[in-house]
């Protein structure tokens, strides 16, 4: 009786597991193909030019903050053919007392960028303490050579240099010599942990060594495990099992007892009085205007911009409940005269009910299934929030109003990972776009904008970005430093 159910609930569960597999088997492909890293890095000297706004702040602070620890600048240079997509701007510390280094890295990887600092002790045993701002989690097994730990919530250089220091004293390494590079070694330094590190990825199996093209590849079995390792559900939970083992470190360092000098923070100046593109004057995210769906606005002053993507009204999408309503209606209809004319013929011919028992009830079950879905998009629709979407961007972060799933609240800058267009196409007509926010430490991604003019919805992503200064010029590459 319930055997056409089941298989229908088995085709879904069967087409779910093969769309899933279809999606890591193409990752696995892509990862084997594209995704290299150089055999021999370039590093160049980092001009002003090639930073945004934020980084050059945030550089400025890092200084400031290292310096006051007794950390010198050793050098700024930049790796823009490293790892495929990604270009890495390292800025270099030293501390000649302790012979410690630090690393305030900052790279960008398509639309998102990362910034973290990391303090190291290396050495003359090979063995190398760690301690970053940043939890991330890594496709390589752990080295053993390498004990790093991070604590994501210091946002201050005094802070990791002190807790630091403790670990370095906890392990007992506090008198142990250490080796550092100087300003003329530096660029061999760097590419030497870099080869050792990508040699050690070879002896494990996870790349191979391409000559001819200069790079190191993942093999087959590297792709798949780099796939597995870093796939969402798994991700998460060995982030974790990261910050649980951080803070057993942190409370066994009784760093909680520890107050650093608080650091001025960046200063920022109030956002002028918004001017639209036609000289009309708008004060941010106080007024409505009327913008039919999908139609974006922007208005953009010296110091941020705002804005404005139309949605549907409470109108039109009642217009489409009551579609979803109607065919509801419809279907339970057909059903109900379906099943009083089967009821009579069955009343006539008991060997018609007999045969059409296990019909009518699949007929029933169908139905069900279809009715709740519609009934779901009925309740969705009015669920959402309606009105214009209203995004106000300045050197502080990002303001969104009307936005499903995120508050009104400011996002700081310092919390956005990136933001991206993705296209897609309903049937036959233009394409649309859809804004997507990545935050730092965020489980998902926020879709800002659902459907909008896709032309329109890239120009406004570039304003955002140039608003909060984290978007950076196109310039010549300069030459390459001596990598004596």
């Amino acid at each position: 009786m319930w055997a056409w159910p089941l298989i229908f609930i088995a085709a879904l569960v069967g087409l779910s597991v093969l769309s899933l597999f279809i999606l890591l088997a193409k990752t696995i492909v892509k990862i084997h193909r594209e995704h290299t890293a150089a055999i021999k890095p370039t590093y160049v000297e980092t001009r002003s030019e090639d930073l945004s706004e934020e980084m050059r702040e945030i550089i400025g602070q890092w200084v400031q903050q290292f310096s006051a620890e007794g950390f010198e600048v050793l050098a700024n240079l930049r790796n823009a053919d490293g790892v495929t997509g990604a270009e890495g701007i390292q800025l270099f510390f030293v501390q000649h007392s302790t012979k410690d280094n630090a690393q305030a890295l900052m790279v960008r990887a398509g639309f998102k960028r990362v910034f973290t600092v990391v303090i190291s002790s290396d050495f003359e045993d090979g063995h190398r303490i760690t301690t970053t701002s940043r939890r991330t989690v890594s496709h390589m097994p752990r080295n053993p050579n390498v004990d790093g730990i991070a604590f994501p919530w210091v946002k201050d250089a005094a802070t990791l240099c002190e807790a630091h220091r403790r670990r370095v004293a906890s392990h007992g390494r506090t008198a142990f010599a250490r080796r550092y590079p100087t300003a003329n070694t530096l660029s061999s330094w760097l590419v030497e942990r870099w080869d050792k590190d990508l040699r050690r990825s070879v002896s494990l199996g996870y790349r191979f060594a391409d000559p001819t093209a200069g790079v190191y590849r993942f093999t087959w079995k590297g792709a798949f495990l780099s796939t597995l390792k870093l796939l969402p559900p798994v991700r998460r939970i060995r982030m974790r099992r990261l910050e649980i083992e951080s803070r057993k470190v942190w409370n066994s360092l009784k760093m909680n007892d520890f107050v650093a000098v608080p650091t001025s923070p960046l200063s920022s100046s109030e956002p002028a009085q918004v001017v639209s593109r036609d000289g009309t004057q708008n004060s941010g995210l106080r007024y409505a205007s009327d913008l039919s769906p999908g139609e974006v606005r922007t208005e953009v002053s010296e110091s941020s911009v705002t804005i404005r993507i139309g949605r549907d009204s409470t109108n039109r999408a009642a217009i489409r409940a009551w579609i979803n309503i109607a065919l509801s209606a419809f279907i339970v209809s057909g059903l109900g005269i379906d099943f009083w004319i089967s009821m009579k013929l069955s009343s006539i011919s008991p060997a018609f009910a007999s045969r059409h028992e296990k019909k009518m009830l699949t007929l029933l079950f169908t139905c069900v299934i279809s009715v709740s879905t519609l009934l779901f998009g009925v309740v969705s629709s009015f669920r959402k929030k309606r009105g214009e979407i209203v995004l106000f961007a300045s050197r502080e972060g990002l303001r969104v109003s009307n936005v499903s799933g995120v508050s009104d609240a400011l996002i700081p800058r310092g919390d956005i990972e990136g933001m991206m267009v993705v296209a897609f196409k309903k049937g036959f007509g233009p394409k649309r776009g859809r804004l997507l926010l990545y935050m730092f430490d965020a489980k998902r991604r926020y879709c800002l904008v659902q459907e909008a003019n896709l032309a329109a919805l890239i120009a406004a992503r570039k304003e955002i970005l140039e608003a909060m200064g984290m978007n950076v010029p196109l310039v010549p590459p300069p030459l390459p430093v001596n990598q004596g």
